[in-house]
């Protein structure tokens, strides 16, 4: 029987790296059965199209895998994200990485601007999230794209829309680009970082070496990815605390873990990413 996935969860489970964990799934499943089918409009339907997935149509027997999140809430988070999911949905199909399909016209675009940057490793950032506590500070975001350049590195932001807070001397700001143009200009980067949300899900869906700088959200949520490279603030014992309530009122402001990762911390990981023997922070 075919499972129809409502890619509309609300109020959880509903975000863009959560559909990319649900094309995980899909891909395992197909061929078996229990194939999975998708509702979804707009960039999530782009995005599931893109990863091979197939969209169905809502016939008021879809499930929403927001019921899924209540069971990872109830046990901690302590298992990865996926096999919650799995669980909800009574899978034993596991997970498997989607292949992607991104036009060639596209695949040229991204290869042209990167060969603009110049020579050097190119590395593309992605600063924004659309839920405060998970965003690294701004004033950190520019001092590591001034760092990245002065040690020979070529780096971008991407944002999805414009910003002017990532408008620097250093580091072009790309912003307003569809998604398959974002998914193109990832296949051409070294390194690619972001913050806990969709663009390191998705940049280590595709395969590329992917930083995520985690503050409140447990690394669980990563499990299916190997391709991401986790990193955290280690003098912080309140990191992962996304599923260990009580909070601080702050913490709606800005995760005091997350902030605790230093340039210096980015940088010395990109460094193990590249294989590069000296990247330093440069006064």
């Amino acid at each position: 029987m075919t499972i129809l996935l409502n890619t509309n969860s609300r109020p959880y489970f509903g975000g863009l790296g959560d559909v990319c964990l649900m094309a995980w799934m899909a891909e395992a499943a197909k061929g078996t059965e229990h194939e999975i089918q998708f509702v979804a409009e707009g960039g999530k339907r782009l995005l599931l199209e893109c990863l091979g997935q197939t969209i169905g149509q809502e016939d008021g027997s879809s499930v929403m895998p927001s019921y899924c999140y209540d069971m990872e809430l109830a046990d901690n988070g302590r298992k990865p994200r996926w096999q919650y999911a799995c669980d909800f949905l009574r899978l034993k199909t596991g997970i498997k990485r989607p292949v992607a399909t991104i036009p060639n016209e596209l695949l040229t675009w991204a290869q042209l601007e990167r060969e603009k940057q110049g020579n050097g490793p190119f590395v593309v950032m992605f600063p924004q999230t659309h839920w405060k506590p998970r965003e690294w500070p701004q004033s950190s975001w520019l001092f590591l794209g001034q760092q990245l350049k002065a040690n020979g590195i070529n780096p971008i932001f991407m944002v999805d829309r414009k910003d002017e807070r990532y408008t620097s001397s250093a580091t072009l700001s790309y912003w307003g680009f569809s998604l398959a143009h974002v998914m193109a200009m990832m296949t051409v980067a070294d390194v690619i970082i972001g913050n806990d949300s969709f663009p390191a899900h998705i940049a280590g869906t595709l395969g590329r070496k992917t930083i995520a700088l985690m503050g409140p959200t447990k690394d669980t949520v990563f499990s299916h990815i190997p391709d991401v490279s986790i990193l955290r603030a280690s003098n912080q014992p309140c990191t992962g605390c996304h599923f260990s309530a009580p909070f601080s009122q702050a913490c709606d402001i800005g995760c005091s873990a997350l902030y605790g990762i230093s340039v210096q911390d980015v940088i010395d990981r990109v460094k193990e990413l590249l294989n590069k023997p000296v990247l330093r922070v440069l006064q």
